[in-house]
């Protein structure tokens, strides 16, 4: 597979703008108080400006595909066909209104640093590995070697853990990397997040797992889970345990990367009872913390996962059903 990094402006001014609507349950509240804090407080106008423009961005815009996808000359003249003249005028207002602060804000030069950094790594024969070992496990074989893309984003708050989302459809993801920190440690984290977001594009056109998955939960009559963040449906969190098994948290991310090692973290030691405690909860259909119960799983499940990789096989009914018992 072939891995492209891109910086686009007009996609990180939408990620700034949308992020300060707060219009999603990920959006990021830390990096707001960073880039407020920089930029100076909101006007009355503008609080009124995202408002508005919030309700077009969540009905409207899915994940802001258009900033991300088209070129960035071509972007505004997709928006203008595909919107109604109303919800068109409501969000380039608001793009003009707050073109001044994310100037302030905006940190190409740190991006191309990273951009760098990623590409080099990502040429080393251990990362390559690395991700044709995921293409293995999750991808049905009509669907394998393919290229990505990988849009990136600035996190604005120094020692914040990468992240990244899979809404852009099969070809493309976002990743989020903290630009005040550029230490191994941060870069294997960034590329951790880059297989696990992969991994879940490849599950999605995986269509022979996602029924089993789908008929074990039936199955089992699972409910959706109550967890800290917000309810979820239980197909969303089996799937992304069934990856965080392997990458980031678990044994991909021990098997090629050298210090990013999420399972050694000494808070996951300090904090055994509290991991062991959220599991119960679980079970127990009580409020747990997914951070803690993706620890705890992905424990015990660690052997089963090298199993998988060791003996190069790919994700199957048999793994499916193991990781599901414990949703009973």
């Amino acid at each position: 597979m072939r891995i492209n990094f891109k910086i686009s402006k007009a996609a990180n001014k939408y990620f700034f703008i949308s992020n300060l609507t707060e219009w999603h349950f990920s959006s990021r509240s830390s990096y707001n108080k960073v880039w407020l804090e920089k930029s100076g407080p909101l006007s009355f106008k503008e609080k009124e400006a995202l408002r508005t423009v919030k309700r077009v961005i969540k009905s409207k815009l899915h994940y802001g595909r258009q900033f991300f996808l088209y070129p960035q000359r071509r972007v505004w003249t997709a928006l203008k066909r595909e919107l109604n003249p109303a919800d068109y005028l409501t969000l380039k207002n608001a793009f003009n209104l707050f073109d001044r602060r994310f100037e302030k804000v905006w940190l190409r030069g740190k991006l191309v640093k990273w951009k760098s950094s990623l590409e080099k790594a990502i040429r080393s024969a251990i990362y390559q590995k690395c991700f044709k070992e995921v293409e293995r496990l999750f991808s049905s074989r009509k669907a394998r070697s393919r290229n990505l893309t990988v849009h990136l984003l600035p996190c604005p708050v120094k020692d914040k853990h990468p992240a990244g989302s899979a809404n852009l459809g099969s070809t493309a993801i976002t990743l989020e990397v903290p630009v005040y920190n550029s230490e191994q440690w941060f870069l294997e984290a960034a590329l951790a997040i880059i297989a696990h977001e992969f991994s879940h594009i490849l599950l999605d056109d995986n269509l022979k797992i996602k029924r089993l998955i789908e008929k074990s939960i039936k199955r089992r009559k699972l409910r959706d889970f109550k967890l800290i963040n917000r309810k979820r449906p239980s197909k969303e969190i089996v799937q992304e345990i069934l990856i965080d098994i392997f990458v980031p948290t678990g044994y991909l991310s021990h098997k090629f990367l050298k210090e990013y090692s999420p399972l050694s973290r000494t808070s996951y030691f300090a904090n055994l009872d509290r991991i062991f405690g959220e599991f119960l909860n679980f079970k127990q259909k009580k409020l747990a913390n997914f951070y803690w119960l993706e620890a705890y799983l992905t424990w015990q499940l660690y052997p089963l996962a090298a199993y998988y990789v060791e003996r190069g096989k790919s994700l199957d009914s048999r793994f499916v059903e193991e990781v599901l018992r414990y949703f009973e």
